[in-house]
């Protein structure tokens, strides 16, 4: 988790050189794929509050949204897929004085969301789930 939010900060600063910026970005695009990438994304996540920098929490939601589109099937037993599901809705519903999510890295667990509802099979009745948990917090914010 460290190397990535060290690599995600690089990535972002615009005072980063350009080799570094490279390596950065294939450290970054190479741990993608990689099984661990999943937790890291969470942690950094999870701990976001107070914690990471912004661009570093919407690199690591990105990662989520991307893994979920096209690398679900690294979540094995399939409980782990609902697993996630709780995980992101619990972060996109989180009362301001938790520390919501910036909207790009909210947008970003809501597609990884999306992918969760279409391809999971054990996460049953999504739209309720998502109803009950994430609709008070699009009110909170109008």
């Amino acid at each position: 988790m460290d190397e990535f939010a060290r690599c995600a900060s690089l990535l972002a600063s615009p005072g980063t050189e350009a080799v570094l910026r490279a390596q950065a970005d294939s450290w970054l695009t190479a741990f993608r794929s990689e099984p661990a990438a999943w937790a890291a994304a969470l942690g950094v996540l999870h701990g976001a509050v107070g914690g990471a920098p912004p661009e570093v929490r919407l690199q690591a939601a990105s990662l989520l949204a991307w893994k979920a589109k096209r690398q679900l099937s690294q979540l094995q037993p399939l409980e782990r897929q609902a697993e996630l599901a709780e995980a992101l809705v619990a972060l996109v519903a989180a009362p301001a004085s938790q520390g919501q999510l910036e909207d790009a890295a909210a947008r970003c667990l809501c597609v990884a969301l999306a992918n969760l509802a279409i391809h999971c099979s054990t996460w049953t009745r999504p739209l309720d789930t998502l109803g009950e948990e994430a609709v008070p917090r699009a009110r909170s914010s109008m």
